[in-house]
């Protein structure tokens, strides 16, 4: 049998508002555009440019933070979808 490729909407999310690692989320919902930075184990970190609000990237990323500076994204910047 094949893998699955549907997509399936998200049961829980948080607000990534601290520089910390959360558990590993499903997605991750851009709400205020900009550059981001993410990551699986805050050690390791992959840059995205430009992301859009109102995007979901399909990301299993444990930790985000604001690429300016690496400083914790704005309020409702990233939202990690569970």
């Amino acid at each position: 049998m094949a893998d699955s490729k549907r997509l399936e909407s998200a049961y829980t999310w948080t607000a990534v508002t601290v520089n910390t690692i959360l558990p590993t989320c499903r997605g991750v919902y851009i709400g205020i555009t900009g550059d981001y930075d993410f990551s699986t184990d805050a050690s390791t970190w992959v840059k995205f440019t430009s992301c859009q609000a109102g995007s979901v990237l399909p990301l299993n990323a444990s930790a985000a933070r604001a690429n300016s500076g690496g400083g914790a994204p704005a309020t409702g910047a990233i939202v990690f979808l569970y």
